[in-house]
């Protein structure tokens, strides 16, 4: 897979967060050093930046918000039927 391409899967297997600068370059396609002028010069980039120590994050959830993504729900556990409930051993 190329570095430079940006998945749904590629993006939602980072887990809850992502670096700040892939973030800018997913939603905007923009190369490395438009995304760190972007990010250095406070631009609005339609989802949230946050800096933990030196590092500048992203939450994934907000970045598949910008490219029109709904965060997909997780499943739902089986669940046993409660005593006296209709399917209940």
């Amino acid at each position: 897979m190329s570095e430079d391409v940006w998945t749904e899967e590629r993006i939602r297997a980072l887990g809850v967060r992502m670096d700040a600068v892939d973030a800018v370059r997913a939603v905007h396609g923009c190369g490395k050093t438009r995304a760190y002028e972007a990010l250095r010069g406070g631009e609005d980039l339609g989802f949230r930046v946050l800096k933990l120590g030196r590092r500048y994050v992203t939450p994934t959830a907000d970045v598949l918000r910008a490219l029109g993504l709904e965060q997909q729900p997780a499943p739902f556990a089986a669940v046993r039927p409660l005593r006296g409930e209709p399917g209940a051993a």
